[in-house]
């Protein structure tokens, strides 16, 4: 018989920030993106996973530049 240890570790986050060219990429920024390819779709549900994928692949390639850029244009 197998003994199984139980432990109180709290559990690893499903998402954690993606270091990107020396610069953090958080949570809110992939959900931006995310909820915009939600839109873009037609705001069709149950692709949620698909989108946020999508999101962090989107943004892990563009240029940092553009994505400060577009965060202070969004903040005007």
């Amino acid at each position: 018989m197998a003994i199984r240890r139980v432990t109180t570790e709290e559990p690893t986050p499903q998402f954690e920030p993606l270091l990107v060219t020396g610069e953090i990429l958080g949570t809110e920024e992939i959900a931006r993106r995310a909820y915009e390819i939600y839109e873009s779709r037609g705001r069709t549900e149950g692709s949620d996973l698909d989108d946020w994928l999508q999101a962090e692949r989107e943004l892990r390639q563009e240029p940092v530049v553009t994505r400060r850029a577009a965060a202070g244009a969004a903040g005007d």
